[in-house]
């Protein structure tokens, strides 16, 4: 009975979020409005892809800086220092070697955007420069969302995990009861 249950909940939630052949599907393209020259011209962004996985985060040691910004400009701005500058030279520095992609946890949604941004290392430098901390990941279950598209949409990652994480809840605590 209560295994029913999670079915049924499970089958309406994919029902209800599935569309048709004939529907257009909402964010399929999203309009941007910008004042050139007194010209209102409208810029088409392609809707960002998100791919969502299960898999099992392994350990690893990440060399990390801590950063905030106030706008999503900005926040690509320090990143793009963060990834291209000051990762690569202590590396180099350091003497350590790569071991996996960027990563960048978000703390908050909103304004003001707090984030840890870093790179798996083979080990932590025997000098540490100022503002940039080891951290590491465990083994552990996750789920990752692949994101593609304007950082701008981000959040989009986050509503879908969310999303995901909800289901998730309803699954367990009704196996539970």
């Amino acid at each position: 009975m209560k295994n029913s249950i999670v079915y049924i909940s499970l089958i309406v939630t994919c029902m209800s979020s599935c569309k048709t052949k004939n529907e257009k599907l909402p964010g399929t393209l999203i309009e941007k409005k910008s004042d050139t020259h007194n010209t209102a011209a409208v810029v088409q962004k392609k809707a960002p892809t998100i791919n969502i996985i299960d898999t099992v985060e392994i350990k690893r040691n990440v060399l990390c800086v801590k950063d905030s910004a106030a706008t999503w400009e900005i926040m690509n701005e320090k990143l793009a220092v963060i990834f291209n500058k000051k990762l690569p030279d202590a590396i180099l520095l350091g003497k350590i070697k790569m071991m996996g992609d960027p990563i960048v946890w978000y703390s908050t949604k909103k304004t003001p955007y707090f984030f840890r941004a870093g790179i798996p290392v083979d080990k932590a430098p025997t000098k540490m420069i100022k503002g940039m901390f080891m951290s590491s990941t465990g083994k552990d279950s996750a789920f990752v969302a692949h994101f593609y598209g304007p950082n701008e949409f981000t959040g989009l990652g986050y509503e879908a995990l969310n999303e995901i994480f909800y289901i998730l809840h309803i699954i367990y605590f009704c196996n539970i009861y």
